[in-house]
């Protein structure tokens, strides 16, 4: 606080004022560790690129904008053109939500400020090569105080899709991860199904980690 006092006098003329050491003294503190929250933010944007599906895995990931999949049904429906156009998330043009875009509507709903659904809870579908879970997380778009119970839901859903097998958050897999599904409907922002564990029809795009062109 030496230096404040010197600055006081040097600028200001004036001494510098003892109650304002409680207002400032934590503003000057280095923080150790950023917030939370910005850390569960980073967390979905984790993708390492590989050769098949046993190397590379991603926590968010989309669909290209031609397959016009926007529930978990059509993404069922049409699995092999979905698996084919699945990719890591980023942005893809200026039309398109970016990962920070979706990343920042799951904050506001963490935060207990969207309203939400979560459909179809504990269902799968069959298919030959193994099971979809059909759980699916509706976002809507109107603004809604949640209470802590609701926010329990949304945590569990992401954690269910994010780190199905491991009790430590901080180890990322490829056997963990959510799709975003955007909506054509002004009343929804977009659902968020979990990823099929199925190694079917992945673009070679997708592992690469790059981005096709749609």
């Amino acid at each position: 606080m030496s230096l404040l006092r010197q600055l006081f006098r040097q600028k200001i003329g004036k001494d510098y004022p003892e109650d304002l050491d409680d207002i400032l003294f934590h503003l000057l503190r280095k923080e150790k560790h950023p917030p939370v929250q910005l850390l569960e933010d980073i967390s979905l944007l984790w993708f390492t690129p590989g050769v098949d599906h046993t190397s590379s895995g991603s926590m968010l990931e989309c669909l290209g904008k031609g397959s016009e999949i926007n529930t978990i049904q059509e993404y069922i429906d049409n699995f092999e053109q979905a698996q084919q156009s699945r990719k890591w998330f980023k942005s893809l043009s200026e039309e398109y939500l970016s990962a920070v875009d979706v990343i920042n509507v799951l904050r506001k709903l963490r935060d207990g400020n969207l309203d939400f659904h979560i459909e179809d809870e504990s269902m799968t579908w069959s298919l030959d090569d193994g099971d979809i879970d059909k759980t699916t997380l509706v976002i809507y778009n109107q603004k809604l105080k949640l209470n802590e119970r609701a926010k329990e839901h949304i945590e569990k859903f992401l954690d269910e899709g994010m780190y199905p097998s491991v009790l430590d958050k901080k180890v990322r897999n490829n056997e963990g991860g959510l799709i975003w599904l955007p909506a054509w409907d002004e009343n929804i922002i977009g659902r968020l199904i979990i990823q099929p564990d199925l190694d079917i029809g992945y673009s070679e795009d997708y592992w690469n980690g790059e981005q096709p062109e749609y």
